[in-house]
């Protein structure tokens, strides 16, 4: 892979739904360091496409490249090296959240006791280890979901509407983690409605407006950020 090569490549993807065409032709790609924020209105894709990206559903046309090479000849490289969080939270509800985290932990990775519990206090959910999740609220359910977030060494997330259910305190820290995972030298690939506010390059992909296509690149500046900052907390 030259420097020059994209971690993640797209080109040419197409996707039917219920007779009706949802993109076309649609290419982009997502590098190091970068956030792409898929954007469009309800109906128009966007957790398609997640799935699409993250091997969930099969390619209808189009290929996928991982560092420059089709993800067919490289699958185990490239599902290894991504987490895929989706609009659901995954969460067993009978059991707590620090039973979820072994089994999810205990199917990918060695994760040590005490990691799992840190992860859960750091989303906010200490003293509720042991809890079971039917108990929890569905922010609190959402938390322990996102705990995995800091339990795995993979390079790339892919988060489909992360932001769900979580209160203000909760936007916050999350967009915290992903803004430092882009910092870190991470990708991170989502779908949300709530604007991040961040140094970091964050580009956006425009989906539903026929057959376009936009990628919009936006590096907020410090009035901007401080604005989108306030709209979040609004």
């Amino acid at each position: 892979m030259t420097s020059s090569t994209p971690l993640l490549q797209a080109r040419g993807l197409f996707c039917e739904r219920d007779d009706r065409i949802l993109f076309d032709g649609l290419s982009f790609s997502a590098d190091y360091g970068e956030i792409l924020q898929i954007e469009g209105p309800n109906g128009a894709g966007k957790t398609t496409l997640l799935r699409l990206i993250s091997g969930l559903m099969p390619l209808h046309e189009g290929e996928l490249l991982w560092k420059g090479k089709p993800v067919s000849e490289v699958r185990f490289d490239f599902i290894s090296s991504l987490l895929f969080l989706g609009h659901k939270t995954g969460i067993k509800s009978l059991l707590s959240p620090l039973e979820n985290l072994r089994i999810w932990c205990g199917a990918r990775f060695s994760v040590d006791e005490n990691s799992m519990i840190a992860a859960l206090e750091a989303v906010g959910l200490g003293g509720y280890e042991e809890v079971p999740c039917h108990s929890l609220s569905a922010g609190q359910q959402r938390r322990a979901a996102l705990a995995r977030l800091h339990l795995s060494p993979v390079p790339v997330w892919i988060l489909d509407e992360a932001f769900t259910a979580i209160d203000k305190q909760g936007v916050t820290e999350l967009e915290g983690w992903i803004v430092d995972k882009a910092a870190q030298g991470g990708m991170v690939i989502l779908t949300t409605h709530h604007r991040i506010a961040t140094n970091s390059r964050l580009r956006k992909l425009q989906l539903g407006k026929g057959q376009e296509i936009e990628i919009v690149h936006e590096v907020l500046g410090e009035e901007e950020m401080a604005s989108a900052k306030h709209e979040g907390e609004s």
